[in-house]
């Protein structure tokens, strides 16, 4: 996505499927990693710029809670220091999930690379910033928004506008975060009319506005960008495991919703603890009397409620497996206060200490599985053949220095975990990228035909006439073959007839 900015501008063209037209997608968090992409040359590639925008989340992300803590008088007196410290520490601590993570391993000899795929994911600060920052992104630009909101300094109208901009950027960094954020504001303006508070009575719906008009351009692109095939967001029941279906019969419900507190125990782990113990301390009246205070006892209730019942449509569950971050944001915030003002509970609380380490343990876990937990170790879908993805980044390179950016160049798009070498390591646009290359907005239809007109082109030889109609059908103007694909393996290598202008080993 970088790349594709960085070479083509705006608005985002789809890279995952060539197309004439615009992408459907939100692309704000990647316009500053692709603007230093641009300005760099060949000193910055969109791999670094990208890294470089995830350090920025990583900084922001911590100054924020600290920001928070401090509107919604959660920092005990005299404790800031070590608030902020608390808060940078539990930044690294994760659920519980390394207890299902290990449970599932004995049990079936399955190894997950990232805890968080035991169940439907609550992802915590610091993988959350490495795995979906502009998630995360967009979750920071809601809670600087509420924050000039509900501040009673300066003139309402640059507030109002200040507080937009934030709004909108969330809006263009993660259309989910977005969506759970209208209802979660929505209830806390009713909140506040109720409190007589007058600090964001007026300024929250000119905010809104605000960000609506200042949103047109994104929602023009998503509109015209996507191929719409129903709503983005459906009625559902969050499961606890890796079962994700919708129960059947009135047992079945009452079962799925007596267990999900306890997965929700499970996935906050010490975070639960913490809100626990703050709910019940004397400090939450303190908190309740601010204005941010009460936007984090709305926040969490109405996020939980949403992300249990509601999913989004469109591939993954991404309203669901993000937007848990309103809650999380609380969570992370109540523990964090209550720490500040009893430290010790870490040493002497058996339960503080034991969901401390093993949070600590299933971050350390899912920073090190997908280089570990892999073939030869254990069976998984990423990396599978780290010698065919070596060889692969050196072909990409290669081609980013020497083909000119408009030749698109095809992989076999049949397995999904091939679009990681290209999503990794390529920098444009590719004729399809696997069989869920609608992504950003193509019809699936589409992309399951062009998959299928591709497909044959990596798996069995073919006369050069029919390949280059199969190859000029989807735009494609070179083809990128690699010892994983059936075709190497059964000619032990390219065919004969096949003109290289790149060749490793494996590739």
């Amino acid at each position: 996505v970088v790349a594709a900015l960085a070479n083509g501008g705006l608005p985002l063209h789809d890279p995952f499927f060539a197309r004439p037209g615009i992408a459907g997608y939100y692309y704000y968090f990647y316009l500053e990693p692709a603007l230093l992409d641009w300005l760099g040359g060949r000193l910055i590639d969109s791999r670094a710029a990208f890294a470089a925008g995830t350090f920025v989340s990583l900084l922001a992300f911590p100054a924020l809670l600290l920001r928070l803590g401090s509107a919604a008088a959660l920092i005990p007196g005299g404790a800031r220091r070590r608030f902020f410290r608390l808060a940078l520490l539990l930044c690294c601590v994760s659920g519980l999930d390394i207890l299902p993570g290990l449970w599932i391993w004995f049990k079936t000899g399955n190894v997950y690379a990232q805890l968080d795929w035991w169940s439907e994911e609550v992802r915590w600060a610091l993988t959350s910033a490495l795995w979906v920052p502009h998630h995360l992104t967009a979750v920071i630009a809601v809670y600087v928004g509420c924050l000039i909101a509900a501040t009673t300094r300066g003139r309402l109208v640059p507030r109002a506008l200040l507080s937009g901009l934030a709004f909108a950027t969330a809006f263009g960094c993660s259309l989910w975060i977005a969506l759970a954020a209208v209802p979660i504001l929505a209830t806390w303006w009713l909140y506040e009319r109720i409190s007589r508070s007058p600090a964001s009575i007026w300024a929250l719906p000119l905010s809104g506005l605000f960000a609506l008009l200042l949103s047109i351009p994104q929602i023009g692109d998503i509109y015209a960008g996507r191929s719409m095939s129903g709503p983005p967001v459906t009625f559902y029941m969050r499961p606890v495991g890796p079962i994700r279906v919708l129960p059947h019969g009135l047992g079945e419900w009452v079962v799925h919703l007596l267990v999900t507190p306890g997965g929700y125990m499970i996935e906050f782990g010490i975070f639960a603890l913490g809100a626990i113990a703050f709910l019940r301390s004397e400090r939450l009246a303190k908190s309740r009397a601010t204005p941010i205070g009460r936007l984090l006892l709305v926040s969490a209730p109405v996020a939980l409620l949403l992300v249990t019942f509601v999913r989004s449509a469109v591939l993954y569950n991404d309203f669901g497996w993000r937007s848990v971050w309103f809650a999380e944001a609380p969570a992370l915030l109540w523990t964090v206060s209550v720490l500040a003002s009893q430290p010790q509970k870490l040493r002497t609380s058996p339960f503080w200490s034991a969901a401390f380490i093993l949070g600590i343990a299933a971050t350390f876990w899912d920073l090190t599985g997908m280089r570990l937990i892999r073939p030869y170790y254990f069976s998984d879908w990423a990396n599978a053949f780290p010698d065919v993805d070596y060889d692969n980044r050196g072909a990409y390179e290669w081609i980013s220095r020497n083909l000119p950016v408009q030749v698109i160049v095809q992989h076999n798009p049949k397995e999904a975990y091939r679009a990681l070498d290209f999503g990794l390591y390529g920098d444009r646009p590719v004729g399809v990228a696997d069989v869920e290359a609608k992504l950003f907005g193509a019809d699936d239809r589409a992309v399951q035909d062009r998959v299928a007109v591709v497909t044959p082109i990596f798996e069995r030889p073919m006369t050069s006439v029919e390949l280059r109609q199969r190859a000029e059908s989807a735009g494609v103007g070179a083809l990128l073959l690699t010892s994983a694909d059936p075709l190497w393996q059964s000619a032990g290598g390219p065919p004969g007839d096949w003109a290289c202008q790149y060749r490793s080993r494996h590739s």
